[in-house]
Order: C-alpha cells, then sequence, then structure tokens
C-alpha cells in the first residue's frame, strides 16, 4: 500500500480492528471493509524485499498525479492465484 492506509491481513490487523468494530456495532451502526489493491500507486519503500509494486501495467502514473509512488512492475500470470488468494484472506480476515 502506502503510508497511512489501513490493513486486514495479519492477525494483529484483526484484533486492532475489533474494538472499533464493536464500538459502531454498539452504537447500531453498520460498518463494512473495502478491500483494494494499491497497485502503481504504491512505493517500493512498502513492498517486500523493496521490490517494484506489481499492478496490471508496468507504467508507471501521470506526472501529474501528486504522489511518490515507485514506477511498478507488471504482474506475471502466475502471480494471479497469489493476489487472488491475499484477497480471500483479507475477506475472511474482515469477517473475523
Amino acid at each position: 500500500g502506502y503510508k497511512d492506509t489501513p490493513g486486514i491481513w495479519t492477525k494483529e490487523h484483526v484484533e486492532a480492528w475489533k474494538p472499533i468494530v464493536e464500538a459502531v456495532h454498539a452504537k447500531g451502526g453498520i460498518i463494512f471493509c473495502q478491500i483494494w489493491h494499491a497497485g502503481r500507486v504504491s512505493n517500493r519503500a512498502f513492498q517486500p524485499n523493496g521490490r517494484a509494486p506489481i499492478s496490471c501495467t508496468d507504467m508507471p502514473l501521470t506526472p501529474q498525479t501528486r504522489f511518490n509512488g515507485t514506477p511498478p512492475r507488471r504482474l506475471t500470470t502466475e502471480e494471479i492465484p497469489t493476489i487472488v488468494n491475499h484477497f480471500r484472506l483479507a475477506a475472511r480476515n474482515a469477517m473475523e
């Protein structure tokens, strides 16, 4: 992702979200988790081993975009199941 974006991919994230969700529910509110992928909006500083962020394209954002991103690398066909699994795990974590 990028700086200051919330996550739900670890058990620590799940535990940190629980009091927030409980507080919203206690007031009769409804909360949901929008699961998304940062893609080319990310920066290599937030990637495992400092690799370029993955995206559906290797084209960087336009210079007009106010963002300190890193040029992405194109997602390979072999990497798609891993990305799908990450979304599956995030959805499961959100339901916890």
